[in-house]
């Protein structure tokens, strides 16, 4: 299924995933992983820098009313059983009581998706 991911989400997602799982699992992680996921290209596009002292990305760069590209959507091609593992990881993080405000746009789009 076709779905709209900005440059926040191809961020956030692979934070949400799990590190441990099922040998399909985690199959379906890493399938997720290499299509969404931040190439060092998609920086730039997305106008994320990185502080040059830390090494830790600009917050004001991650948001989307102070940096207008990094809420520039592009449309992704995942299957039922990657929104079932996004939508599973939801709502584990939501039962450990983990989703931050870096990720809650991230999740409300994935628990508004399909699948």
């Amino acid at each position: 299924m076709k779905i709209k991911l900005n440059g926040k989400d191809r961020l956030t997602i692979p934070r949400l995933l799990p590190e441990k799982g099922t040998l399909v699992e985690q199959a379906t992680v890493k399938e997720i992983i290499e299509m969404v996921a931040l190439k060092s290209t998609d920086f730039k596009k997305y106008g994320i820098e990185e502080d040059p002292v830390t090494k830790m990305l600009i917050p004001e760069k991650l948001d989307p009313e102070k940096n207008p590209k990094i809420a520039v959507e592009e449309e992704f091609d995942l299957t039922k059983p990657h929104v079932q593992l996004l939508k599973k990881q939801v709502q584990e993080k939501d039962d450990a009581k983990e989703i931050t405000q870096f990720l809650y746009d991230t999740c409300i789009r994935i628990n508004e998706m399909r699948g």
